[in-house]
């Protein structure tokens, strides 16, 4: 019987035993995945409308709140004498599928909204729009971009504009 001479076997990082290194370390395994963070979109209990909204008033009032959204976004750093005229322009630009009087409906609610002492400060110069942002709450993390941030000496407020929320009976349960 004849003998088959062996193959000489050559020692390279990938097939050497890890356990035959003297300062070898068994592998730790994969590094576990962080928990996934809250977007500030997506915070707090779902108040969508109950029932839900059929498909076409669904439609319709998101377009309504994206196009809020972007006034509210906007406007406020325009000159107050400025604003009607620039949102009306810009709304017949962006909405105009939409009716004059669901146009001015709309710009009404938004300007009123920036006209609204309680909420001056908000849409003021110090404060911010879409603002990235991350922090952790109550063992939380929080990560996302938010609508509007204002930070002073005294408080920290974060605002986050929600298109498919039922808005509060009152405005107290908002703030």
């Amino acid at each position: 019987m004849a003998s088959t001479p062996a193959t000489p076997t050559v020692e390279t990082p990938q097939n050497r035993c890890s356990t035959e290194h003297p300062n070898a370390r068994p592998p730790i395994g994969p590094e576990p995945r962080p928990p996934r963070p809250l977007a500030p979109s997506s915070a707090g209990e779902d108040q969508s409308a109950d029932p839900p909204l059929p498909p076409q008033l669904r439609a319709q009032a998101a377009r309504r709140g994206v196009l809020i959204h972007a006034l509210l976004e906007r406007m406020p750093q325009l000159p107050v004498a400025e604003r009607a005229t620039s949102g009306a322009a810009w709304l017949a630009r962006h909405g105009a599928e939409l009716n004059e009087a669901i146009r001015q409906e709309m710009l009404d609610a938004a300007l009123g909204v920036l006209a609204d002492p309680r909420w001056r400060d908000l849409f003021g110069p110090e404060a911010l729009a879409e603002v990235p942002f991350a922090a952790k709450v109550g063992g939380q993390v929080i990560a996302g971009t938010v609508d509007r941030l204002l930070v002073t000496p005294e408080r920290l407020l974060v605002v986050d504009f929600k298109t498919a929320r039922r808005p509060p009976e009152r405005i107290s349960a908002a703030t």
